[in-house]
């Protein structure tokens, strides 16, 4: 099926062509048993995902993440994965969930059922909030060009690899290094992805009672660390601070508290 076939069975099901054009797509049709085939996916797909169905989502741009966020989900992952090992199996008639075209469509379907799901409200899990809202280039970089070869640019290209237990067994060994923002950060995201949240609040906790200039970040990662162990009563306080206080990621705290069940 061309490109053209696809625009002129989309103009059908919209209802967009006009009597003769449709007629002469019908005769099309008829005469062609795999155009008819893809006729009927596209009927399916349109008949599935109706737009008028759908529920009228916010277009902000924390909804735009989300959407995002369910494309690269793990579901849809998964079936695209579970699809291409079915595709090399040794069958000599093609069944449907081996064509390219219905594995579109089902990765349309799951998406949609993702999303759905989304703006239903129950995507908005603790954990499911603390992947939307993380973000590792919110930390400043602890080294420049001339000293990436340092103990400091050793460290960040290990933390940045995700080599995460190696960053903080190096980082003990060099525990006489000066106070550093970044270094703190780096260190309590590590723990937090270790999942030891204890040590990680405390490191953040370290940052927030110094009296470094980034100081005030100690208080945005702490309540992700929090969201991401679900103690979000106690990040909910911390969000409600920043936000009361104008401190770093202010907005970001407000729409999370927004977003927090």
């Amino acid at each position: 099926m061309t490109n053209q076939d696809l625009k002129e069975i989309s103009a059908l099901l919209r209802g967009e062509l006009s009597a003769e054009e449709a007629q002469s797509l019908q005769n099309r049709l008829e005469a062609d048993p795999e155009l008819m085939e893809n006729y009927l996916l596209e009927k399916q797909q349109f008949t599935a995902l109706d737009e008028s169905q759908w529920l009228k989502a916010n277009t902000a741009d924390k909804d735009f993440k989300k959407f995002h966020n369910a494309a690269q989900s793990d579901a849809v992952k998964n079936l695209n994965q579970h699809l291409e090992t079915r595709k090399h199996s040794p069958t000599k008639v093609v069944p449907l969930y081996q064509r390219t075209y219905f594995k579109w469509v089902a990765a349309v379907a799951v998406i949609a059922l993702v999303i759905s799901g989304i703006l239903l409200g129950g995507q908005d899990d603790p954990q499911t909030l603390y992947a939307q809202y993380i973000d590792m280039d919110d930390v400043p970089t602890l080294t420049v060009r001339s000293d990436r070869d340092s103990i400091y640019g050793i460290l960040e290209n290990q933390f940045q690899n995700g080599n995460y237990q190696e960053f903080l067994s190096n980082l003990k060994e060099n525990d006489t290094l000066p106070a550093n923002a970044s270094l703190l950060l780096y260190e309590g995201l590590a723990y937090n992805e270790l999942n030891d949240a204890p040590k990680a609040i405390e490191t953040f906790d370290e940052l927030i009672a110094s009296d470094l200039i980034d100081a005030p970040r100690g208080y945005w990662f702490k309540a992700l660390a929090l969201i991401k162990s679900e103690d979000v009563n106690e990040a909910k306080t911390v969000l409600e601070f920043i936000v009361n206080n104008n401190l770093y990621n202010a907005d970001k705290a407000k729409e999370l508290l927004s977003d927090l069940p």
